[in-house]
């Protein structure tokens, strides 16, 4: 410990200073007596001592100053600061483990996160997926279910239509008949008389037609019209009853004979008759006429006789007319048979 001026010590040594007596000296040849010493200069030397001890303690402290590097304060500052550095090492070493913590937690949640939004989103494709597939399987049905319905539609349409067709009268031909009907065969040969042609010429009176309505309602507005001697060849088409309308209709017809045809179909047609439901009638033919044909010539030049007719009528309601179409044809002898077309009901 250093000891600084004035301190007991100190004190001490000025005592024993003070109270040094100078003893008398004996007489020596050999040694010269010293002069006494005065106050003064022993209160320098005091001094002197003491700045002496000063100076050495001084030095001392020097050398440990010097031994040791620092001093106790500073010793103390830099111990003080050591815990400080340590005690904040610690507090940083603790947050840094916290943060490395909290960044793991962060990471960890991320993670789950993009797990998570991973998850969310293979789920809303699948959610997709169902949906479309349900909408596309709802389109299906609604477009089934559209064609039910128009297909229940059309059923009951079809429905109605048989329903109607079922309650409407049909009106159908049923035998024909040819009282006066003859056949007279001729041999002929206009060209070469060494080689005779057969010719059968043929006669129709008193023709008769049977009428039938095979359905529920009575067949009403009935009227009839026909055309008899129709010729035609083998070779050449079936006439039917609007072709030959077509061809024996004049484009005018002169006054004088407007009238006439007039009275025509006034007498020979069947205008606003009824023919009542699964009943029959016969209709005469007042028509007379004759006709001539070759036999033993090629099949295609062979002539056919043909007769044609139509029937129109309504139902009940007249909210339609219904047409029916007959034809006949004779192709030797006197008997009449249904040509294979032209037989229809509309």
């Amino acid at each position: 410990m250093i000891e600084e001026p004035g301190s007991d010590q100190a004190k001490q040594s000025d005592d024993k200073t003070a109270k040094i007596v100078p003893a008398p000296l004996i007489n020596s040849p050999t040694v010269s007596q010293t002069p006494p010493v005065e106050p003064r200069d022993a209160e320098k030397k005091v001094a002197g001592e003491s700045a002496n001890a000063d100076s050495n303690r001084n030095v001392e402290n020097a050398e440990e100053k010097g031994k040791s590097g620092m001093s106790p304060f500073e010793r103390r500052i830099a111990i003080i600061g050591i815990i400080l550095g340590t005690v904040t090492a610690f507090f940083f070493w603790v947050q840094l483990k916290e943060m490395t913590y909290q960044t793991q937690i962060l990471a960890s949640q991320s993670e789950g996160a993009n797990a998570g939004a991973l998850m969310d989103e293979m789920n809303t494709r699948k959610q997709l997926s169902i949906a479309s597939t349900q909408a596309i399987a709802a389109q299906t049905q609604a477009t089934a279910a559209q064609h039910s319905v128009k297909a229940i539609q059309g059923q009951a349409t079809i429905a109605r239509q048989l329903a109607q067709e079922d309650r409407r009268p049909w009106v159908g031909t049923r035998d024909f008949e040819c009282g006066k009907c003859a056949t007279i065969p001729k041999e002929t040969n206009p060209y070469d008389g060494r080689t005779p042609v057969t010719v059968e010429e043929i006669t129709w009176g008193d023709m008769s037609i049977f009428l039938e309505n095979s359905g529920r309602t009575p067949a009403i507005d009935m009227n009839f019209s026909s055309f008899f001697g129709i010729l035609r060849t083998k070779s050449q088409p079936i006439p039917d009853y609007d072709s030959i309308l077509a061809e024996l209709t004049p484009k005018t017809i002169p006054d004088e004979y407007a009238k006439q045809v007039e009275i025509v179909k006034k007498f020979t047609g069947l205008i606003s008759t009824v023919l009542p439901p699964h009943s029959s009638r016969k209709i005469e033919m007042p028509q007379q006429g004759a006709g001539g044909r070759r036999l033993n010539v090629p099949i295609p030049e062979q002539t056919v006789t043909y007769v044609l007719g139509r029937i129109t009528y309504s139902g009940p309601d007249r909210r339609k007319q219904f047409i029916t179409n007959f034809c006949l044809m004779n192709e030797k002898g006197v008997e009449f048979r249904f040509c294979p077309s032209g037989n229809d009901m509309k």
